[in-house]
C-alpha cells in the first residue's frame, strides 16, 4: 500500500466530505481514535477498511491506492438519485433526518396533478 494512503484517506475525510474523524469512522464501523491513528500513520490502513472506504463513500480504489485519476466513481443519473436516498433514509443521526423522512412521506401522498404542478415548479427553476 503507498505511504501517502493515510494523506489521501484524511483529505478525503476532511476536504471532499467534510465529515469529522468520528462520523467517518462511524460509517465505516470503527472508532474516532482508529481514523486518527490511520490519518497520523501510527495505524496502517487494512485491505479491508480500503475497500470499505471505497463502497461506503463511492471513491475509485486508484486514487486512494497510489493517488490517481478522479477521486470519485463516475455515477450515472439514477445512481446518483438512488445514492442521495440510501444516504436520506439511512442517516438517522443527521440533524434533519425527520424533516427530509417528512418531506419523502408528503411526496408519496401526491396524485398524479400534483406531480404535474412540482414538474412545472422545477421547470422554471432550471430555467433560471
Amino acid at each position: 500500500m503507498d505511504s501517502t494512503t493515510n494523506i489521501r484517506i484524511k483529505e478525503l475525510r476532511k476536504n471532499q466530505l467534510n465529515l469529522s474523524q468520528e462520523k467517518f469512522g462511524a460509517k465505516l464501523g470503527i472508532t474516532k481514535t482508529a481514523i486518527s491513528r490511520i490519518e497520523a500513520g501510527v495505524n496502517n490502513v487494512t485491505e479491508r477498511l480500503l475497500l470499505s472506504i471505497c463502497r461506503e463513500f463511492n471513491v475509485r480504489e486508484d486514487w486512494l491506492r497510489n493517488g490517481t485519476g478522479e477521486i470519485f466513481e463516475k455515477m450515472s443519473g439514477e445512481e446518483k438519485v438512488a445514492s442521495l436516498l440510501g444516504k436520506i433514509f439511512t442517516d438517522k443521526d443527521s440533524e434533519i433526518y425527520d424533516f427530509r423522512m417528512s418531506v419523502f412521506r408528503g411526496l408519496a401522498k401526491l396524485e398524479e396533478k400534483d406531480w404535474e404542478v412540482i414538474e412545472k415548479l422545477v421547470d422554471e427553476i432550471i430555467k433560471e
